[in-house]
């Protein structure tokens, strides 16, 4: 996706560890994720943090960071998140003003925009009942499923995609996520390889997606 092209976009890097979008900053330019990770969290009055989503590179809309500020109100936009580089990250970073006007010219954009807000608003509310109904073993599946590459005939999810993202976002303990994917194992379901996690049994895998599984 040429967000490169947009007018003024700039190539920028960032360290590990380095604050992109502050929380309460004002936000006028959105950046989008060439290569690295970068995790969005919320702190609450008390001072504690919460990580509610890790963004990946190079996935069109779903990579721009800020993308719900650009069509706040100007006298609006300020964050209610940090955007914090968990690798070293390159972006390029992009005025809103002039992301607006180039996506008028883009409904495909415009329409994966509108998808990306209806999904992320969905998996959000989908991973809060989660962690209150303790179904962790159902999001485990979700994001297995959601980050398969195929090749070929095989599902693999690739080494990058590590499942400590998960917990993080999940807010559980990364022990937690290793014993579903022991159990996955012992049911045949998942296997590790040298190119990551491979699918064996796709529709075993949709199957607890929906229903929860004994893990314990």
């Amino acid at each position: 996706m040429a967000f490169r092209e947009i007018p003024e976009a700039k190539y920028c890097t960032f360290k590990k560890g380095d604050i992109i979008i502050n929380e309460g900053e004002k936000v006028n330019d959105l950046y989008y994720l060439v290569s690295g990770q970068v995790e969005r969290i919320s702190i609450n009055e008390n001072g504690e943090k919460n990580t509610l989503g890790i963004k990946a590179e190079k996935n069109g809309v779903a990579s721009l960071l800020g993308i719900y500020y650009a069509y706040d109100d100007e006298k609006d936009r300020y964050s209610a998140f940090v955007f914090k580089a968990a690798s070293r990250c390159v972006c390029y970073k992009i005025p809103i003003k002039n992301y607006r006007a180039w996506v008028r010219s883009k409904p495909d954009i415009m329409e994966e925009t509108i998808l990306y807000f209806k999904n992320d608003y969905t998996q959000t509310l989908d991973m809060l009942s989660a962690h209150i109904k303790g179904d962790t073993s159902k999001e485990v599946c979700k994001f297995l499923l959601k980050n398969a590459v195929k090749k070929n005939d095989r599902y693999i999810m690739p080494k990058k995609r590590y499942l400590k993202d998960l917990a993080v976002v999940l807010n559980v303990h990364k022990v937690t996520i290793s014993r579903i994917m022991r159990k996955l194992k012992e049911k045949g379901i998942v296997v590790r390889t040298e190119e990551g996690i491979e699918i064996l049994n796709y529709k075993e895998l949709e199957h607890y997606t929906k229903e929860c599984m004994k893990y314990r």
